[in-house]
């Protein structure tokens, strides 16, 4: 969906365009104190009401203000016309709208949505989780958060890649996650969930073959995992904090694969 303000349309006999076209999406009527007003539904360049797509305000006096008309105080606050501002900040880049976030008194209450100039979705940010897409819709990086940590994280080097799981005792993951994706060539795995199931999953992956560097932290995975692991491939493994793992079966594992750095919580066999 495109956002734009009004003001950067053009109306024609009572018809909004942007750059010679009827316009569809939302628009912003902001006024010369940046505050704004009303956010619009537009269809084929006609008002079809107001809309309801927007972060919410959750203080009686809070306002919607446009982000240029807001200013830092020395300590890092945001201001509006010299107070801590309360409300959601609206910025814009090339006429579009790339940021919309949500502040009490001058401070953010990490509750964000960003664009794509294109209009793609680029990331949603609220005290629940984080999820962020690539340009093309898939998925960059996912967070679930319970109090000050995340209890899943996953992250992408590029589009369908994975590069880092999370994985804690808190959150509930099948194997399906890891079937989703492809492997970056750095994969990070991390978390007590991560399990032999999970790990041979991964290794089935087709990518597996390309992955450079691995490293296995916290986790569940047992030495009878750890030595099936192919690491032809593979000139980095690392591991660190894993109970279940014993040294003597690295040790083995070193032997089968000279040319792999085994690396065994911050130490080179």
């Amino acid at each position: 969906m495109h956002r734009k303000r009004l003001n950067d349309l053009v109306r024609k006999n009572d018809v909004l365009y942007f750059a010679g076209a009827p316009y569809t999406g939302q628009a912003y009527a902001i006024t010369g104190q940046g505050i704004v007003g009303h956010i619009y539904d537009v269809e084929v360049g006609v008002i079809a009401g107001n809309s309801i797509d927007m972060l919410p305000l959750l203080e009686k006096e809070a306002m919607r203000i446009e982000y240029d008309f807001l200013d830092y105080s020395d300590d890092g606050v945001i201001l509006y016309n010299g107070t801590p501002f309360s409300g959601v900040a609206y910025s814009f880049e090339q006429t579009v709208l790339v940021d919309e976030s949500l502040f009490s008194e001058g401070l953010s209450i990490r509750n964000c949505r960003e664009w794509y100039i294109s209009g793609q979705p680029k990331s949603i940010v609220s005290v629940e989780g984080t999820i962020g897409w690539y340009e093309d819709g898939s998925i960059k990086e996912q967070s679930v958060t319970k109090g000050d940590f995340d209890v899943y994280s996953l992250n992408t080097g590029a589009p369908n890649k994975l590069r880092w799981l999370t994985l804690t005792d808190q959150y509930e993951c099948n194997s399906d996650v890891l079937e989703t994706f492809g492997l970056a060539k750095r994969l990070v795995l991390d978390g007590v969930k991560i399990d032999d199931v999970k790990l041979t999953v991964v290794e089935k992956n087709g990518d597996f073959k390309n992955i450079v560097s691995l490293h296995i932290m916290d986790s569940s995975v047992t030495d009878k995992n750890i030595t099936c692991i192919d690491l032809t491939n593979v000139k980095e493994f690392r591991l660190s904090r894993n109970i279940y793992v014993r040294s003597e079966t690295l040790q083995a594992l070193k032997k089968k694969y000279p040319h792999c750095e085994i690396c065994v919580d911050d130490k080179y066999l």
